[in-house]
């Protein structure tokens, strides 16, 4: 076989015809990887992730709006490819035959007719490969719970039938090609050649593979083009274009060389020209060896591929690594401590009212040790008198086991690289004590809920004190409250006052459904003794940062005015960005190998402010925090204060997964729409309060709708709402809007249902109302319910004042 296809790679014209043909089916194999990688990552990586055809081609340049939907275009490509690869392999396989040692002209002229049949065995082929791995996966498919061994076995035989089959193809388009066979019996021709000839078939197949592996490993050693990607670029970025271009630079003639190797090498097979022949032995030539010229071109060739694989990704990285270090650079001249947030002064937000309840906190922070005095002066404003007050005590939530803690469930089905389960821990909680009024107090504590009973009834519009001692080691936990990545979570940690409604104190579970979260405004005044190296973010206004009572520690107070809740991030090395837009002072806090992401992310946030301030009205508080966490989930909203990660983090370790997340930009559009729907959340949560518990629909379909529309304006599309959520809508619904977190018993569905179908109901109203129309709705309801607590039902009832009882009596439909 081997002096078959040395004969027929060096002797003109077939070679010429060979080389040729082989260089285009190189080409044509290549650029749909080439154009996977670049201009259609996303594209690529949405069907990976999701295998939605129609959502990959939606994300294509230009695929959405184009006339025939997905389908037309796709086939188009499929066939158009499909006919080409056909033409120039018929040529190709005329070609391999010495007996046609003809130029190209001839050998197309040659192959006219039967170029159709090679193609249609092509379409079989597929046809075939189709049903087989239908028929491997077909278990997973249809939801059989069978463990992953056989499911493993069944694909390890479709891919050995592949092969087969592969081979039947080869040897039955010779037959078409070569003897004009029509393509039924050239399929037989092919089964009956690979029985009869197993063993050369078997020799040549391992031949071949050899060879390939070979040439590819051999490729890998002399060109780092070939073992780094452009997955480590951005995918629609010029460095990923020119990595590629180098690639295939390398590329595209190994694989030529492999493609002419096997067209010959088979048909050596096919036409029995692989049994060696009895021959002399060659009389080595007298004086100097003179060297083959093909030996010294195929040197000359290693010796460019070399020189091409080498510099192109080598200045490749140099400018990317230029450029990025004066980005880095940039960012870092423009950055703030956290001392270096100071507020001269605070003032309480228009709208408050002058007397609410209050919090003063004194905690101490000593590794994953926390000690924490809450002295709360509580305010009757329930309009009843009360013999005890309820209060939440949500970090009681997370000294349960693992599997009970809040989001374990969430954080456990994403925990691909096992990251999770291999460092998360519960902590522990205790009360150490209770007063009321001076005195030891009377309580009880069932899971998170605390009731401290009063020494006498507390009337309408008085007020009384306590003072609760809590004590904690914080769990390793990524989200919310607790200790991760060496950064402190203090969200949801301060003892708050339930929500009374009908006589009762709304003293509902932790649920690992939703943002569980019920509480009204008061007014917060935090001091955080911390060790010197640490810096503080969080909400409020930092008024003071101080000497700590034992030496190398410091005391970081903040205040804040008719707020929710008051959370905090606490990290070493911890800095920031800050840009003023109008009132509203935004800042992005994040260490300092999350640059770029801590920059990105004020850009996001600046842009939200922006659009949300002018659409609904200017935030009562003048300052946002989004802070970088290192947790899994995206997001978490606080008065104030957001804290966001990372969600391509649980791939950290997964071979290939997040750097293809990253390049095709899946993290960017992650970024920017997790930060947009959190900074949402300081109009609809933090502003405009309502039940997160029973009608979630009021915030979190409320930031969802807002985030869609302003990256819509942004933007131009929905083309980032598509990459994040995998699809391109979820209908609206009925139920949504009363829809809460009891009702699902999953995120996903919750997620799909409140979030995706519940920001449908409000983005169907605006189609009905107009832009113009959806916004004065939308002004009417914060400017009536800004720091007060809403429901559906009022929501309702403003839009039918606002737009007319009609546009009321739609949303209706959706109760």
């Amino acid at each position: 076989m081997i002096d078959y296809v040395r004969t027929c790679l060096t002797s003109a014209p077939r070679a010429r015809t060979l080389w040729a043909t082989g260089f285009a089916l190189a080409t044509l194999s290549a650029l749909p990887v080439a154009l996977a990688a670049t201009l259609l990552a996303p594209s690529a990586a949405a069907l990976l992730f999701t295998g939605d055809l129609a959502l990959a081609f939606s994300l294509a340049p230009g695929g959405e709006g184009l006339p025939g939907g997905v389908w037309a275009p796709v086939l188009v490509g499929l066939v158009a490819g499909v006919l080409l690869w056909g033409r120039v392999y018929a040529v190709a396989v005329w070609a391999s035959d010495e007996a046609n040692d003809e130029g190209l002209r001839t050998s197309l002229q040659a192959t006219r007719g039967v170029w159709k049949t090679v193609t249609a065995l092509y379409f079989l082929y597929g046809l075939a490969m189709g049903g087989l791995f239908a028929c491997a996966f077909a278990p997973t498919l249809v939801g059989d719970r069978q463990s992953a061994s056989p499911t493993i076995g069944l694909i390890l035989i479709a891919l050995g039938l592949r092969t087969v089959i592969r081979i039947v193809l080869t040897l039955g388009i010779r037959a078409a090609v070569l003897e004009g066979l029509a393509g039924r019996a050239a399929w037989r021709k092919g089964w009956a050649l690979l029985g009869a000839r197993r063993g050369n078939v078997l020799a040549a197949w391992s031949t071949l593979v050899a060879l390939g592996l070979t040439v590819w490993i051999g490729g890998r050693l002399l060109s780092p083009v070939l073992q780094d990607t452009a997955l480590d670029y951005p995918g629609s970025s010029a460095y990923a274009l020119a990595r590629e271009a180098g690639q295939l630079l390398v590329a595209i003639p190994l694989e030529t060389f492999l493609m002419v190797v096997a067209l010959t090498g088979w048909s050596a097979v096919y036409l029995h020209k692989d049994v060696p022949e009895t021959r002399p032995a060659p009389t080595p030539p007298r004086g100097l060896r003179q060297t083959d010229p093909w030996v010294r071109r195929g040197l000359l060739a290693l010796l460019v591929l070399a020189i091409a694989g080498n510099g192109v990704p080598s200045a490749v990285d140099a400018a990317w690594a230029r450029n990025r270090n004066l980005r880095l650079a940039q960012i870092a001249r423009s950055e703030i401590a956290p001392e270096e947030a100071l507020a001269p002064r605070e003032a309480r937000p228009t709208g408050a009212p002058e007397a609410l309840t209050s919090y003063r906190v004194d905690a101490r922070l000593q590794s994953d040790r926390l000690t924490w005095t809450t002295r709360l002066h509580y305010l009757n404003r329930t309009g009843e008198t009360l013999d005890d007050i309820g209060l939440h005590l949500y970090p009681a939530a997370y000294a349960h086991q693992i599997e009970e803690i809040p989001l374990a469930d969430t954080l456990s089905e994403g925990d691909l690289n096992g990251a999770f389960r291999a460092q998360a821990r519960p902590g522990t909680f205790r009360v150490r004590d209770v007063e009321v009024g001076g005195g030891r107090g009377r309580w009880t504590r069932e899971g998170t809920a605390l009731t401290v009973s009063l020494p006498e009834p507390l009337r309408p519009g008085r007020s009384v004190g306590l003072v609760i001692r809590l004590e904690a080691r914080l769990p390793q936990w990524p989200e919310r409250y607790g200790v991760w990545d060496e950064r402190t979570l203090l969200g949801n940690w301060i003892p708050t006052v339930a929500v009374r409604e009908n006589g009762l104190w709304r003293l509902d579970r932790v649920s690992g459904i939703g943002d569980p979260f019920y509480s009204e405004v008061a007014d917060y005044r935090v001091n955080l003794e911390l060790d010197d190296a640490l810096g503080a973010v969080g909400t409020g206004h930092l008024t003071g940062v101080a000497a700590g009572g034992a030496r190398g520690r410091r005391v970081w107070t903040f205040r804040s005015r008719a707020t929710r809740d008051a959370a905090f991030a606490v990290s070493a090395s911890i800095q920031g960005l800050e840009q003023r837009v109008g009132d509203t002072l935004v800042r992005s806090w994040y260490r300092a190998d999350e640059r770029e992401r801590g920059a990105s992310n004020l850009e996001a946030a600046v842009g939200a402010v922006r659009d949300f301030g002018r659409r609904f009205g200017r935030l009562p508080h003048d300052e946002v925090e989004i802070v970088e966490t290192g947790g899994f989930l995206g997001g978490m909203e606080y008065p104030g204060v957001i804290f966001t990660s990372d969600s391509s983090g649980a791939l950290a370790g997964v071979p290939l997964l997040g750097d293809i997340f990253r390049h095709a930009g899946f993290d960017a559009a992650q970024e920017r729409y997790v930060v947009g729907h959190e900074v949402a959340h300081q109009w609809w949560y933090a502003t405009v309060g309502n039940d997160q518990i029973r009608e979630p629909w009021l915030d979190e379909a409320f930031a969802e709708a807002s985030t869609r529309l302003w990256l819509r304006r942004s933007d131009g599309d929905d083309r980032v709402f598509r990459m994040v959520n995998g699809t391109f809508d979820v209908r609206a619904r009925p139920g949504v809007l009363f829809a809460g977190v009891e009702d699902f018993g999953s995120n996903s569905a919750y997620s799909e249902a409140v979030y995706l179908s519940g920001a449908n109901v409000l983005l169907e109203l605006r189609d009905r109302l107009g832009a113009a129309g959806y916004d004065r709705v939308m002004r009417s309801w914060y400017r009536r319910e800004a720091l007060k607590i809403g429901t559906v039902q009022e929501f309702i009832d403003t839009v039918s004042d606002v737009a007319g009882p009609q546009a009321a009596r739609r949303l209706r439909l959706y109760r």
